[in-house]
């Protein structure tokens, strides 16, 4: 057994790794740039609003994680503001968002399983293109999985009598709804931990004490905006295709940590008869999602359920925790710790291995609609709307005419570099999802005008829809965000 000063200092060396695998994997990624979501959650949500009781009011779309918007709004007036809103100081929250995740869940999940076992999947995650997505992300995604890890923990915690414990479970629970309504499924997942543990036995009073206040803390909180919530819930996005979506949010998490879900896979087949309950729920807490995705038409975005990928994660590490407790006991102390040091480099190695991938993997899993967990169009080099909007300045200046933004070119990322531009709100045209622009506002006026499109066929039907010819393409676009020359018909 080590003592206690090793146990700590590989606690500190453990932290320390996923800290750097942490930074190591954002780094390049701080930079990027704002697209369609986070454009929304800056202007409609952060900035727009008059107060911080004003962005929970305006509760109008999904996109709103309203937690996290305020978050944004403190942000933004404390902070941002003495560094001139670039990017990387606007993600730079989600980051510190991504390691205190991270820590916290090896600091607190330790005193269920083994310190290596947490750092093993919190290593896979860490060092995985889905951390690099999300804990760079101007969204409230990994604000939210520290909320579920700390319900995990408060919820096993609240079995052992802890003082305030199951105050803190309530507390985390309301804390992860009031990011995202769809976290209440991550939570109901956590609350299945302590019978699935053994902790408490599976009664009606326990499940309804643990299992019914997501439920509870989720009306709390949109109880005074209640009919905007039910408005929100009507709201008709995502995925045409149920069975993508579905294979691509399993496919896709299971890719990420194919070695944790393999190293404890075998704790699982190994367990007695008296664990079957608990193995029975572990099979619910992993179909939960599935049932959305076909029960919902159209089906969710795969990214609705990321956050109870904390979930699973514990589950993992619990598996691997029973796997090692058997290395110790079958291996000289030597064997068992090289054993663990080489899952360790194969974690590390087969992330590394994702992540060079991730541009082939993103084309496989996003076969049904936009890809979210590897290589999305915003994580691209080529996505630019900063280059995009500073083109169509120089193109304007050059020749007089009017921009038009189509629907499917990110035009929110367009209205946001140009407001960093200091543009007026006329300067981009576009369409809004209940708003279509009927005509180009003074359309008499000048003759010539600039689409941005992410291809030649939305450009042509936008040319036909207000009566321009399209003359040809102009270089200085990005993806998703080409340009196009055209001119009224009556012009020369």
């Amino acid at each position: 057994m080590l003592s206690d000063d090793k146990k700590n200092f590989a606690l500190t060396a453990m932290a320390g790794v996923l800290c750097l695998s942490a930074a190591v994997v954002a780094r390049d990624f701080l930079g990027r740039g704002i697209w369609f979501d986070e454009a929304l959650t800056i202007l409609e949500f952060a900035v727009w609003p008059d107060s911080l009781p004003g962005v929970y009011l305006n509760y109008s779309i999904p996109n709103n994680h309203i937690l996290y918007s305020m978050l944004m709004r403190l942000w933004l007036d404390n902070v941002a503001c003495f560094f001139s809103f670039s990017n990387p100081i606007l993600r730079l929250p989600s980051l510190l968002c991504g390691m205190l995740f991270l820590l916290s869940s090896l600091l607190l999940w330790r005193r269920h399983c083994s310190a290596f076992s947490c750092f093993i999947v919190l290593l896979a995650f860490s060092a995985s293109p889905l951390f690099a997505i999300y804990a760079t992300a101007v969204r409230g995604y990994i604000f939210s999985m520290i909320a579920v890890s700390l319900a995990i923990a408060a919820a096993l915690a609240a079995c052992e009598n802890r003082k305030y414990a199951y105050a803190g479970y309530w507390m985390a629970a309301l804390f992860a709804v009031g990011v995202m309504p769809n976290n209440v499924v991550a939570i109901f997942a956590a609350s299945l931990l302590p019978f699935i543990l053994g902790k408490l036995p599976l009664g009606a009073r326990n499940v309804a004490k643990y299992s019914l206040a997501p439920f509870a803390c989720l009306l709390l909180f949109y109880l005074p905006i209640l009919p905007k919530f039910i408005r929100v819930l009507s709201i008709k996005e995502g995925w045409t295709s149920n069975f993508a979506a579905m294979l691509a949010f399993y496919l896709s998490t299971a890719l990420v940590f194919i070695v944790p879900l393999g190293l404890s896979l075998p704790s699982v087949f190994r367990r007695g008869r008296s664990a079957r309950p608990g193995i029975a729920l572990c099979a619910v807490v992993f179909a939960l999602p599935s049932l959305f995705f076909v029960l919902r038409n159209p089906s969710p975005f795969p990214r609705t359920f990321l956050c109870i990928l904390p979930v699973w994660m514990f589950l993992f590490a619990a598996g691997i925790s029973r796997l090692e407790e058997r290395l110790h006991a079958r291996l000289p102390a030597k064997a068992a710790h090289l054993l663990l040091f080489a899952a360790a480099l194969l974690c590390a190695g087969a992330a590394s291995a994702i992540f060079a991938a991730r541009d082939s993997l993103s084309s496989i899993v996003s076969r049904g609609g936009q890809d979210d967990f590897f290589s999305p169009y915003f994580m691209r080099k080529d996505f630019n709307p900063d280059r995009t909007v500073e083109r169509l300045v120089a193109l304007s200046e050059k020749q007089d005419g009017l921009v038009f933004a189509d629907i499917g070119s990110d035009y929110p990322s367009l209205t946001f570099s140009a407001k960093r531009f200091g543009l007026g709100d006329g300067f981009i045209v576009h369409d809004r999802p209940k708003a279509r622009v009927e005509k180009f506002p003074v359309l008499d006026m000048p003759p010539h005008a600039f689409v941005v499109a992410d291809g030649e066929c939305p450009a042509k039907a936008t040319c036909e829809r207000f009566g321009l010819v399209l003359e040809g393409e102009e270089d200085g676009g990005g993806l998703k965000q080409r340009i196009f020359r055209a001119r009224r018909a009556s012009a020369r």
